[in-house]
């Protein structure tokens, strides 16, 4: 019997977005059939389990993160400026009814109450390339320590909103957090009024 022929990227593609949704443990295998369009058995020639898929997926899901932020901030003049505006589009976003937290922090919390380490391990390694390219741009105006700090710092604020977005934290409480715990950031020349993801020149992940 023929094998199914169907293109890997837009199977995990639509998976991430299932995933991401609705996380590993509500997602049943019916949900992953029709999210991806394929009988059980291609899925699992393809991908050996559900387990399998999620691992692409959050693989998947960094990758095109890492390319976003690398793309949002090459070339742009103040990359501090950028940056700030980012995040403060993203703290105004967390608190809108509509907005898709982190597929990552979403990840990360329900892989560690579930004590599986190992795909806990897949995670991190993402939030840890996302985390690199922002030292490396840091490495632009710091020191080498610096920048690996100020990095570290930047995605547990960021890290932080989706958190912090879900309890209906009001916006200028946090605004005002984020300002206190990355004050090495230019908060008073960028825009904060037009600062949106959609005009953000630094787009979220």
């Amino acid at each position: 019997m023929a094998k199914a022929k169907f293109d890997r990227s837009d199977v995990v593609a639509a998976a991430t977005e299932l995933f991401w949704r609705k996380g590993y443990n509500c997602a049943s295998m019916q949900d992953v059939f029709r999210a991806t369009g394929l009988q059980p058995g291609s899925l699992y020639n393809a991908f050996g389990n559900k387990e399998g898929l999620y691992e692409e997926s959050v693989r998947y899901y960094g990758t095109q993160a890492v390319k976003k932020t690398e793309d949002s901030l090459a070339g742009v003049g103040n990359k501090l400026e950028a940056i700030a505006t980012m995040v403060l589009a993203e703290a105004k976003a967390s608190l809108e009814p509509e907005f898709k937290s982190c597929m990552l922090v979403k990840s990360l919390l329900e892989l560690n109450s579930m004590g599986n380490e190992r795909l806990a391990q897949v995670v991190n390694d993402q939030v840890s390339a996302i985390t690199a390219v922002y030292e490396s741009v840091l490495a632009e105006a710091f020191d080498a320590q610096a920048a690996r700090e100020k990095a570290t710092q930047l995605m547990m604020a960021r890290m932080g909103l989706y958190v912090y977005g879900l309890m209906q934290t009001s916006q200028e409480e946090l605004i005002a957090n984020l300002r206190g715990n990355l004050p090495w950031l230019p908060w008073d020349s960028i825009d904060s009024d037009s600062a949106t993801l959609a005009t953000s020149s630094a787009a979220s992940y």
